[in-house]
């Protein structure tokens, strides 16, 4: 006897689906890649990295930033049907993340901002933890602005079990993604403090952490909806610079580093704020996808063995 088939957030999709949606988000890094990065998240320092510290614009890179994702991802979720409402901000987070890869990394930062002493170094954790929050923003605006173009596209989220439920699932979630974040990301960041600041390594490090953190968590909790991977990221971020704001003072092992001081003094933060949440996202996202076509598969093949 056939089983009913479970509550699977993950919608089939048909192999011109996915050249769609392949397509949306090339065009979305092309975008943010090619036009973003030159005009809008380029520093003011040509050597500078790309920050709302640093920029041109000040803080209002963060409202035009806005705008132009929220824009950008509109038009990937139009060209792929909407039939998956985060692969619009999977697009934009990618795009974002390889703009930040353009100019200096955060080893700008900690050796103008943060360099010398303990207090410039709390003083920058803090800047970089009000501007993950902003970049935070800005990609939720992003998830927003998807959906809103999902439903004018009349898709509907499939059924989920009981709202109690799933933010039941929803929070054990967050919990697992954070504490497997904070422990994978140093691990991926491998090297001590001496060693210089790497943007390959923070890619590596946040894009294979934030992935190995959803798929394990998602795996243990069976949440189904996407937006988890968002605040679980986001958590990560958070803590990460409060993590160096309480710790600012770089050593190895458990001595003062001298004239390296100016290093970053945790891990988590030898990343930008806006490559802690772009690359985290994007690769939580593909753990996530992950995740629900092995809970299909899984499905699949007891279905099979149920109807032999």
């Amino acid at each position: 006897m056939t089983q009913a088939a479970p509550v699977i957030y993950f919608p089939p999709l048909t192999k011109l689906e996915r050249l769609r949606g392949l397509t949306g988000v090339a065009l979305a890094g092309i975008i943010m890649l090619a036009w973003g990065s030159r005009w809008l998240l380029a520093p003011l320092d040509p050597v500078g990295c790309v920050s709302m510290w640093c920029s041109k614009w000040g803080l209002l890179l963060i409202p035009f930033a806005a705008l132009l994702a929220v824009t950008v991802a509109i038009g990937v979720t139009w060209i792929s049907q909407g039939r998956l409402e985060e692969l619009g901000v999977f697009g934009v987070a990618l795009g974002l993340a390889l703009a930040s890869g353009r100019y200096e990394n955060s080893q700008y930062l900690w050796s103008t901002i943060g360099q010398g002493t303990n207090e410039l170094r709390q003083k920058l954790a803090l800047m970089m933890l009000v501007e993950c929050i902003a970049w935070l923003a800005v990609l939720g605006a992003v998830w927003i602005g998807c959906r809103w173009t999902q439903k004018q596209m009349h898709h509907q989220k499939p059924t989920t079990p009981t709202p109690q439920d799933e933010l039941r699932r929803g929070l054990m979630t967050l919990l697992f993604m954070s504490v497997l974040g904070l422990i994978l990301v140093p691990i991926f960041s491998a090297g001590s403090q001496l060693a210089p600041i790497s943007t390959g390594q923070v890619f590596l490090a946040w894009g294979l952490g934030g992935y190995l953190a959803a798929l394990f968590a998602y795996q243990l909790t069976g949440a189904h909806s996407p937006g988890w991977c968002f605040w679980g990221i986001g958590a990560l971020a958070i803590i990460g610079c409060l993590w160096s704001w309480f710790n600012p003072t770089p050593t190895y092992p458990g001595r003062l580093i001298g004239h390296f001081t100016h290093f970053s003094p945790s891990e988590y933060t030898k990343a930008l704020p806006i490559q802690m949440i772009s690359i985290g996202l994007c690769g939580a996202l593909f753990g996530n996808w992950q995740q629900r076509q092995l809970t299909r598969y899984a499905y699949l093949e007891d279905q099979r063995q149920a109807d032999d």
